[in-house]
């Protein structure tokens, strides 16, 4: 991962699984195939932790 700006990176500190408006690297997986269901991991700017089931019953 690169930015030509550096400077402009924002890396707000918050507790995990927390949204902020930092910069995030995500990855999602969809893993059965069934287009209802995953899961997600993230990593923010400022190493905060983000994770999660993806749903959808209806």
């Amino acid at each position: 991962m690169f930015d030509s700006s550096p400077d402009s990176i924002i890396a707000r500190l918050v507790r995990k699984d927390n949204n902020s408006n930092s910069d995030q690297f995500m990855v999602f997986f969809y893993p059965f195939k069934d287009k209802r269901s995953g899961y997600y991991f993230g990593l923010t700017a400022a190493g905060n932790i983000k994770d999660g089931v993806l749903f959808n019953d209806d």
